[in-house]
């Protein structure tokens, strides 16, 4: 009996060790800066699950940055165990993070956010955050990219700014380890070569599912407007808006978002066009040539 109870013991305990040492890692990072509260509410979600987290992001916001890599040296600097930050774009950051910090083995994942403010539509293709995980889809990582709507309203608050935002923070860090669990369960459930992109709403809509999948809008959930440039002083002013619903293309994720609910989309960092737009293109080419040819 005795030995039974220590041979089970010893196999519970080689378990134990063994779940320990083969921990699923993340890389963490963001646009908002490595002080984003966004971003210690997910680690503290993901640490607390069993995650072993590495932060790597801005030093300072970087939103709106897209996929710009810096072309200068880079200060990068250590402010507590796994925490650094990348005096660069949020591209930069997941760079040096593979770089330096996952020479031997890359990590499962690359989790970019929770961002202030949604990213929806054609606004990804100007988004720090979205970017961060574009990078590691391209190095061939599973990566999300999570985000929670913003009340512009709130950007004077006080004490702190956007507080709506950083009280949803908890909610979507919750919705993205589930996430990390289905995908563990059903790893195809996210396609490689895509990024999956995560938005977020303050509050959801009580009526029907929470959650939705969508295709993406052609508007964003935020508009740029640049204003008449100033003769005195050559300035043209930039302003943010929210864009109007009616703009948003039904059943995609900027309507859906607007209608209070979270929304799941697929993103592929692929520049190549259709077979058919292709098959135009070489009929161009081919008229070129002939030209070229009758002149010579």
């Amino acid at each position: 009996m005795l030995r039974a109870i220590l041979i089970s013991f010893c196999l519970f305990f080689q378990q134990g060790m063994l779940s320990a040492s083969e921990k699923m890692t993340v890389l963490l990072t963001n646009d908002d800066g490595y002080l984003s509260e966004g971003v210690s509410v997910l680690y503290g979600e993901l640490t607390a699950v069993g995650y072993d987290v590495t932060v790597v992001a801005p030093l300072n916001q970087q939103s709106a940055t897209g996929m710009k890599v810096s072309l200068h040296p880079l200060s990068v600097l250590n402010h507590a165990p796994n925490v650094w930050s990348v005096e660069g774009t949020p591209a930069d950051s997941v760079r040096v993070a593979l770089a330096n910090f996952y020479k031997k083995r890359p990590p499962d994942y690359v989790v970019s956010g929770p961002n202030f403010g949604q990213n929806l539509g054609s606004n990804v293709m100007i988004s720090g955050t979205v970017a961060a995980a574009v990078v590691g889809t391209i190095e061939g990582i599973t990566s999300v990219a999570l985000s929670v709507g913003l009340d512009l309203n709130e950007s004077n608050a006080e004490p702190a700014r956007f507080p709506s935002t950083v009280e949803t923070f908890d909610s979507a860090a919750k919705l993205l380890v589930q996430v990390l669990e289905q995908h563990q369960r059903r790893p195809e459930l996210i396609p490689k070569g895509h990024v999956l992109n995560i938005n977020y709403p303050l509050s959801l809509n009580a009526e029907g599912a929470p959650y939705v999948s969508s295709k993406v809008s052609d508007a964003g959930g935020f508009g740029i407007s640049h204003g008449t440039i100033n003769s005195a002083t050559n300035i043209s002013k930039v302003e943010i808006f929210v864009e109007e619903p009616t703009k948003h293309s039904i059943s995609a994720d900027a309507k859906y978002f607007s209608q209070g609910k979270v929304t799941f989309s697929l993103l592929k960092p692929d520049w190549n066009a259709t077979y058919t737009d292709v098959e135009k293109l070489n009929q161009l080419v081919r008229n070129l040539n002939e030209n070229h040819g009758a002149r010579q």
